[in-house]
């Protein structure tokens, strides 16, 4: 598989960058990734990955190393997905890492700057969960107040959740072959409840 040049244009947009991997056990390890940068005419992806020492992500990609990197656009849900085998796994460089910093903040600006209100939702979960970010969870709840206001038809209007006092928001779009089916949108009183090492039943 090669990237071509219309889809390596995409991956330099403020895109969400999602890299999983799995181990012998089929048990998979998930986490952020940064900075997509195709090369050798699109034969290969380099990115940076939360893959710290000893961590279930940094041995399966210096073990099988089958991998599966999504990048989703947050204001359109454009997605691509490149999967492969991870050849070099490295610390990052200085290029690198400021190249990572750059992309948070394309990220940011893709994810705040005309994003339909029901999409701020996400961006708000992903602040929430590095941090006590109230403020987010208020643009949240105007976000509720909105989409409740515009929804004409009491048919097909889509009811919200809304506790009282929300400390945590995670907001999952559902795709079903390419389109955008629905939203998985849960809210928690408990502050990182939907954080990366948090568990929970749904």
């Amino acid at each position: 598989m090669r990237i071509d040049d219309e889809p390596a244009e995409f991956l330099r947009c403020g895109v969400a960058a999602v890299v999983a991997t799995r181990d012998e056990q089929l048990r998979p390890a998930i986490g952020r990734g940064w900075a997509p940068r195709s090369s050798d005419g699109g034969s290969l992806l380099t990115l940076c990955v939360e893959a710290p020492p000893a961590s279930p992500m940094r041995a399966n990609l210096t073990g099988n190393g089958v991998t599966a990197a999504t990048f989703s656009l947050p204001t359109t849900y454009r997605t691509v997905q490149v999967k492969g085998a991870a050849i070099d796994v490295r610390e990052p460089t200085r290029e690198e890492l400021d190249a990572g910093a750059a992309h948070c903040d394309a990220f940011s600006v893709e994810a705040e700057a005309g994003a339909p209100a029901a999409r701020r939702a996400t961006a708000a979960r992903l602040e929430a969960a590095d941090g006590d970010a109230v403020s987010n969870l208020a643009r949240a709840r105007v976000m509720q107040a909105a989409v409740r206001g515009t929804s004409g038809d009491p048919a097909t209007a889509i009811p919200l959740p809304g506790l009282e006092h929300a400390r945590s928001v995670a907001a999952v779009p559902l795709v079903a072959r390419n389109e955008v089916a629905g939203a998985l949108y849960l809210e928690s009183d408990r502050t990182g409840t939907f954080g990366p090492h948090a568990s929970c039943g749904c």
